[in-house]
């Protein structure tokens, strides 16, 4: 323990530095992506902004030469105070750092951070506004800890394209008497799946969470369901 302690002296070093500089408070913010993953945004508040500023580039210099000592390569591209973080064995993530006023940033891209930010500055849109975020009737007191807002365009396509491609596939069994119950179902399975899609629905999620008592949270959730078009 000792020698790993040794060995690992510096880096921790700068991890304890760093960490002793966070008031306590976080925010965090989740974001969905087109492809159906997500990215996100964290923000640390911070009691000395500007020690944190200008002692960022040297901590990072010593995770990366922490991990050249473990054959591992990370690059650091740094401007405008944030710090964009590209790891060789990770070439698909490059998560970004730094200080913005009294907080400290962690973000799964520069992209997502530059999008959250354009909403804070008022230049894009917040879920608050949207129609189908403000029908749920939530998110409408000030004193809230988490909202989470969701639209599903379709509740159950997965299932609608089951069922079509065993009525496919089941048609295409041999003109044999003993598969002519397998082409009965098929037929069924076939007119069966294109009522399926029209019945389908949607839906619009969303729940906050509401400070409560001493040590108790109240969460509210809220569900409307609209047919797809």
């Amino acid at each position: 323990l000792s020698q790993l302690l040794d060995e690992h002296r510096e880096l921790l070093e700068s991890v304890r530095t760093a960490l002793g500089h966070v008031a306590g408070e976080l925010a965090w913010v989740a974001l969905p992506t087109p492809d159906g993953g997500g990215e996100w945004v964290l923000w640390l508040r911070l009691r000395e902004s500007a020690t944190v500023a200008e002692g960022l580039p040297r901590w990072l210099a010593t995770g990366e030469r922490f991990l050249a000592r473990r054959g591992q390569h990370l690059a650091v591209r740094s401007g405008d105070g944030m710090h964009e973080l590209r790891f060789a064995a990770f070439p698909r993530s490059c998560p970004v750092v730094g200080v913005q006023g009294d907080e400290f940033v962690l973000a799964s891209s520069a992209a997502a951070l530059a999008r959250v930010d354009a909403v804070r500055r008022g230049e894009a849109a917040s879920i608050r506004q949207s129609p189908a975020f403000a029908a749920l009737g939530i998110g409408r007191q000030g004193a809230v800890s988490a909202l989470a807002f969701g639209r599903v365009t379709a509740g159950a396509p997965g299932l609608v394209d089951v069922v079509a491609a065993a009525g496919f596939f089941l048609a295409l069994a041999p003109a044999q008497r003993d598969t002519e119950p397998l082409r009965h179902v098929g037929a069924i399975l076939t007119k069966l799946a294109p009522a399926l899609r029209e019945l389908d629905v949607g839906y619009d999620w969303g729940t906050e969470t509401l400070p409560g008592g001493a040590d108790t949270s109240l969460v509210r959730s809220s569900v409307r369901y609209h047919a797809v078009r």
